[in-house]
């Protein structure tokens, strides 16, 4: 019974091997000599387009939060006419943005 391989484990320890080759290469790559990253960096746009990425990041994050906490707080703690339409709407605009990423 010990004896056996079992499919399972040898196909997700292969799929572990097909994902860690290319991280371990890169994470490799930092400690050779061969080229000099920082100068790379400077003399281009990438330190630019990380800060306008991580600025976009933060107020997309910010105003998400806001606005759906909010929303989420006043169809769940007060009662107005249409509540249970937007509590409704609400699950489907998630879900609708979910199936639209999922196909685009």
């Amino acid at each position: 019974m010990g004896n056996k391989i079992n499919i399972w484990y040898f196909s997700s320890f292969i799929i572990s091997i097909i994902v860690a080759v290319p991280i371990i290469t890169v994470f490799s790559s930092f400690f050779e000599t061969t080229g000099d990253y920082v100068s790379v960096l400077k003399n281009t746009f990438l330190l630019d387009y990380i800060y306008n990425s991580l600025i976009l990041l933060t107020g997309v994050l910010t105003l998400t939060f806001i606005i759906g906490v909010g929303c989420a707080y006043l169809v769940s703690f007060y009662k107005f006419p249409g509540v249970n339409f937007f509590k409704w709407a609400l699950i489907y605009l998630l879900l609708y943005l979910l199936i639209y990423m999922h196909i685009h």
